[in-house]
């Protein structure tokens, strides 16, 4: 009885503390702004008297655009509003916990002092007796830095490595996010890490280049976290901080996220792109006119031609994907059959027109890879007439004209007249096929063929005596 007592008069006071403790947690004000009446821009600061304790009421607001998150800045942080940026140095350890990338802080500048170590802007506190600042001391801290709410990332300027290398043609982008694009490490850096090790040194440049020979520094900490990782080989866009050390032009990432180089490096072309042969015959060029080098480019299909039968010209063959197909000239002969499924990278090849037939020349044996053996392209089966009528869609693709016949009778050599009840089409076979000396049927019977053209319109040139079926 008397334990039970005990409980009754005791648990109350137990839940009360429990309920109590919550509301000593800080509250989170980070959709807080205190909205502080901004006096003055980052650049107007930038223009007092360096080595001078501020003694007006100053306040300046800015975005941060660099902590230490990553450890590549150490009790510093980096803020930047619509006229510039500047250092802001802080004696405190794990400055991101308060004031992260993306964070609004305002700075009360009255008793801070500024400074351009290397002519790199800075703010922070009392300066030794060679001029170097000290950091806000962390005590002190709430009194200068006030927290704004996260207004979010601020859009960089982008810019080339010719606009930035000459530090005091560039004075407006110190301390400001920049973007360089189609950049890449020098090739004496790609076996290094972005950093040496601390006790090697401090900090480490690392030599970033253009495709036009442009080159500017990458300076990264030996206390970086990714100080021994290994710079990526490729090429593409770099977001960084832009600082000077004197006549120096140097950029720092904020981590490894800013750097996207994973396209090829200058002087090696990029990867071809699988297209379909419709989109490559869309950019077909007027009768006359021709494509000299045609866009990084692979199209993929189906051989329809056939080698053995000989009636196709020994350089060429005819490629079929789907619907559409289109005709390809080589700098050699091309070893492979009807059937075989092949991807060809036509980058830089012509796109051209001969005899009306839309073709793509200056293809080395080189750019062609064998897929696979033994596939078959979809045939259409259609009358003359028809056939008149897609032309141009159809071209280069296979067809089948049943009940047709060879007007004139004789051999398949050369040039002949196929017509059935809707009207005629030229019947095409080279001299030298291995059919070519054989009869023509005399009763009508299906044909079977690639449709392909001459000076005087559209024609059918069989592969093999097995596409006539009486």
């Amino acid at each position: 009885m008397k334990q039970a007592m005990f409980l009754l008069i005791v648990l109350p006071f137990y839940l009360w503390s429990c309920s109590k403790a919550a509301p000593d947690q800080p509250p989170d004000n980070s959709g807080y702004d205190p909205a502080l009446p901004v006096t003055h821009t980052i650049v107007q600061v930038q223009a007092l008297p360096a080595g001078q304790q501020i003694s007006e009421d100053i306040v300046i607001s800015g975005i941060v655009i660099m902590d230490d998150h990553s450890g590549n800045y150490n009790r510093k942080l980096v803020i930047q509003d619509s006229s510039g940026g500047i250092e802001v140095l802080v004696d405190q350890g794990e400055l991101f916990r308060d004031y992260p990338i993306g964070r609004r802080l305002y700075i009360r500048c009255r008793g801070l002092f500024t400074a351009a170590p290397g002519q790199n802007p800075q703010l922070g506190y009392t300066p030794d007796e060679t001029g170097i600042l000290s950091g806000i001391p962390v005590v002190l801290a709430d009194q200068y830095l006030v927290k704004g709410n996260f207004a979010g990332t601020v859009a960089p300027d982008t810019l080339s490595i010719d606009r930035l290398v000459m530090p005091d043609r560039a004075r407006r982008y110190l301390n400001t996010l920049v973007v360089l694009k189609d950049i890449q490490f020098s090739d004496s850096e790609l076996v290094r890490s972005y950093a040496q090790p601390v006790m090697l040194a401090s900090a480490t440049n690392r030599m970033l280049e253009d495709c036009n020979n442009g080159s500017i520094s990458l300076r990264s900490s030996g206390y970086a976290r990714f100080q021994a990782l290994p710079v990526p080989p490729g090429r593409g866009m770099l977001t960084a901080v832009y600082t000077r050390y004197n006549g120096l032009a140097q950029l720092y990432i904020r981590d490894t996220g800013d750097v996207h180089f994973y396209g090829p490096r200058c002087g090696i072309p990029p990867a071809a792109e699988l297209t379909p042969i419709a989109q490559v015959r869309a950019l077909a060029p007027a009768v006359t006119d021709s494509i000299d080098l045609l866009p990084v480019y692979k199209i993929a299909g189906v051989v329809i031609s056939d080698r053995l039968g000989g009636n196709v010209a020994a350089s060429g063959l005819n490629l079929q994907d789907g619907g559409q197909g289109i005709y390809l000239r080589f700098n050699g002969n091309p070893f492979y059959y009807l059937g075989d499924s092949l991807v060809v990278n036509i980058t830089g090849g012509k796109l051209s027109r001969f005899n009306g037939q839309l073709q793509v020349s200056n293809i080395p044996l080189t750019a062609v890879n064998l897929v696979t053996a033994g596939r078959t392209a979809p045939v259409r089966t259609a009358s003359i007439a028809m056939i008149r009528q897609h032309y141009a869609e159809w071209e280069s693709t296979l067809v089948k004209v049943p009940g047709a016949k060879v007007t004139a009778g004789g051999n398949y050599s050369g040039y002949k007249t196929l017509s059935d009840s809707t009207g005629t089409l030229t019947l095409f076979t080279l001299a030298g096929a291995l059919f070519a000396p054989a009869f023509v049927p005399a009763q009508p019977a299906a044909f079977t063929g690639i449709l392909g053209s001459s000076a005087q319109g559209p024609l059918l040139q069989l592969r093999n005596s097995n596409d006539v079926v009486p």
